[in-house]
Parts: structure tokens; sequence; C-alpha cells
């Protein structure tokens, strides 16, 4: 009898664990220490959760003007990637305010987890 408490008790713990880990989000982190971005190249760092990185997306945003930078998939996962932008090739990119968007989305992991997203 004791040993099926333990069993139990067990299982049980493995399974706060698993989803308390997958409750976590990934991160992204701008390399960037200024506000003001320019034609520098900057980096962005994308680190998942679970079983990795499943997809990141960067987007310039300036009014009504949504361009995609960037875009990777990881079709086995990866725990981390850092991507690099440089706003002077792209077409449509004016001077003024303006956002850069970057998603990350990662593969769920451990029991009932079905991944996580994060934009910043």
């Amino acid at each position: 009898m004791i040993k099926k408490i333990l069993l139990i008790v067990a299982l049980v713990l493995v399974a706060f664990a698993s989803l308390r880990s997958c409750s976590k989000e990934p991160s992204i982190e701008f390399s960037t220490k200024s506000n003001n971005i320019g034609s520098q190249p900057f980096e962005i760092n994308f680190s998942g959760v679970g079983d990795g990185l499943k997809r990141v997306d960067v987007h310039y945003v300036q009014g009504e003007k949504n361009l995609l930078l960037e875009t990777k998939q990881y079709p086995g996962g990866v725990d981390e990637d850092t991507v690099t932008i440089s706003l002077s090739p792209f077409a449509g990119i004016e001077d003024g305010p303006a956002e850069i968007r970057a998603t990350v989305e990662s593969y769920g992991g451990g029991l009932g987890a079905g991944g996580a997203q994060k934009t910043k």
C-alpha cells in the first residue's frame, strides 16, 4: 500500500514539474541599448521553452506599413537563435517613429503542453 502511495506522489510531482516548466514563456532580447536603431545592424536573441523554438518573425511597423524583415522556422526545434537585422536593404523604410516587433513561438514540452508564444 505504501509503495502505491509513493508511486502516486511521485507521478503527481513529475506531472507538476513538467507543467510548471511549460508554463514559462519564450524570451526575446534586443542587442541594441538605444531606442534609435537607424541603419546600424542589430541582433535579436530568441530562446525557446519546452522542446525549443518553432518559429521567429521580425516585423518593421510604421503607421499602416507592416514589413516582414525576417522569418525563420525550426522544424526540429532549437534552444536559442540570434537573428541579425539590417534595415538599410529594405525598400519602404522611412525616417520617423517606427517599431520593430519580434514574435517567437516555441514547441510544447512535457505533459499537455501546447507551446508558447511571445511578442515584444
